[in-house]
């Protein structure tokens, strides 16, 4: 993914496709604010696109036993509690004891991807994005209850 950088700020080097390192830098450092200032007419729909996907996605999370998740203010992720979870057993019977054996147990039997709230120092919960179709997001934790069913 190329990297960019407004103005006169530090220089982010990207590859292209002949993987050649080039610099680019956005804009003459004048106007950093031009995106808050030009065309705003795609927000709303924006807006309702990402809030009809996080009222889906916190509606199936906060039905799944053990785990439970609050409105976030306006952003493109959710941190789900999965402290239900912890201490409920593998079908091996090996016990899940922390967020991140919650994480590993479902990328292994749900393949879904997740991102242990150990590493942003907010255990027990995980995270997981809604920066996706619905689709996605409503398959994605139908697969984490699935899995989680199978816990005892």
């Amino acid at each position: 993914m190329p990297g960019y950088s407004l103005g006169n700020g530090p220089v982010h080097f990207v590859t292209d496709r002949t993987q050649d390192v080039q610099p680019r830098r956005l804009g003459d450092g004048k106007h950093p604010g031009a995106a808050y200032e030009g065309d705003q007419s795609s927000l709303a729909a924006n807006r309702e696109t990402y809030r009809t996907r996080q009222h889906a996605a916190l509606a199936l999370i906060n039905a799944i036993d053990g785990l439970s998740c609050l409105p976030p203010a306006g952003v493109f992720y959710l941190y789900v509690n999965c402290g239900g979870v912890i201490g409920k057993r593998k079908q091996d019977g090996t016990a899940l004891e922390s967020d991140g054996d919650v994480v590993l147990y479902l990328l292994e039997n749900a393949e879904v991807a997740l991102v242990a709230g150990a590493a942003y120092g907010l255990s027990p919960y995980f995270r997981i994005s809604i920066a996706t179709d619905l689709d996605t997001i409503e398959t994605g934790i139908a697969r984490i209850a699935r899995a989680l069913s199978q816990l005892t």
